[in-house]
């Protein structure tokens, strides 16, 4: 009897060791099949990352903060961190501050944030301050808030990039132009409204002997898409009155304008300035309907917030100030010649 119980379990521990490598068999030669079959590459291996942080940004910049994004993360994973992009949906009903109340409650170790001085946004960032959580302001600062940096333009660099295309347009004697730049961030305090008063001393500087140029402004919704277009359409129903000079400060708003022209049947009457890369923007430069479009270095705007981050986990202080170079590309150029 106990000869035959001891059978028993030799067959089934035999099975068991049978089946284990039977099943290890047909995984070795199905990895194999899905391999060769280009549905499998390399190793499979888990990356436990030392730091989480966020990126918060608003979706009428989506193109460039893509490519910012891109940049930031692989340099956040050569520092054993993983960023996440929270974009903002212009038609969602979550704001700025929601993301950031999110982002707050996750504890991340860190935020890189566009600020837009959304209402209640300077809180949430003390708020995170607060809790230990550095955060990084893009684009727009917030200096009065505990950020620990800003990574964005220089107000007075890019008033001069514009001081000197527009030097370069007013070429003649007795010239009447009119210039408007649509503004999406109303704060004066903040820097649009400063790179318009810089550009416009400017621009005002360089008009020829005789030449009379109005420079003005124009505000606009910057989180309601169809009240932006509504605004920016509004600037162009009585052709007598058009500015003959667009400057845009967002991807948004160029395509706005640019779709409002082509529908009252006006591309070519006003000349658009753009701001950054879309392929509506590059068709505009290429039949040249935009003269210019703005290029901020997504390469540095990315690295240096990181390194904003790195240095201050590190080190426990960063930068307060880190400039992003801007440049006015137009038709030929490789930016948007590659597109």
């Amino acid at each position: 009897m106990k000869k035959k119980i001891s059978r028993y379990r030799a067959l089934i521990l035999f099975g068991i060791i049978f089946t284990i490598m039977l099943a290890g068999i047909f995984y070795r030669v199905y990895r194999g099949i899905l391999k060769n079959a280009g549905l499998l590459e390399g190793k499979e291996e888990t990356v436990v990352f030392d730091k989480h942080y966020v990126m918060i940004v608003d979706g009428s910049y989506a193109d460039y903060w893509n490519d910012v994004y891109a940049v930031a993360s692989e340099a956040a994973a050569e520092n054993n961190a993983y960023i996440e992009l929270k974009m903002r949906d212009m038609d969602s009903d979550y704001t700025m501050s929601d993301l950031m109340s999110k982002s707050i409650y996750s504890n991340v170790d860190g935020i890189i944030l566009q600020y837009t001085g959304e209402n209640g946004l300077d809180k949430k960032i003390d708020e995170a301050a607060k809790e230990g959580i550095p955060v990084v302001t893009l684009l727009n600062d917030a200096p009065e808030t505990g950020r620990i940096s800003y990574v964005g333009i220089n107000a007075y660099s890019l008033g001069q990039v514009y001081t000197d295309l527009f030097a370069e347009e007013f070429t003649g004697d007795d010239r009447s132009d009119s210039i408007v730049f649509f503004i999406t961030d109303t704060d004066p305090s903040r820097n649009q409204q400063q790179i318009f008063n810089q550009a416009r001393a400017g621009i005002l500087s360089c008009v020829p002997a005789g030449g009379h140029i109005s420079i003005s402004s124009v505000d606009i919704p910057a989180d309601i898409l169809f009240s932006a277009s509504e605004v920016i359409r509004s600037n162009f129903k009585y052709s007598e009155e058009c500015p003959d000079y667009v400057v845009c400060f967002d991807t948004a708003t160029t395509e706005i304008v640019y779709q409002t022209l082509l529908d009252y049947n006006m591309l070519g009457d006003v000349k658009v300035l753009g701001y950054y890369k879309s392929d509506i923007i590059a068709k505009g430069i290429e039949d040249d309907n935009v003269i210019a479009t703005l290029m901020l270095d997504a390469n540095d705007m990315g690295m240096y917030a990181v390194e904003a981050l790195v240095d201050y986990s590190t080190d426990g202080y960063s930068n307060a100030y880190y400039t992003v170079p801007s440049k006015l590309v137009k038709k030929g150029d490789p930016e948007i010649a590659q597109e």
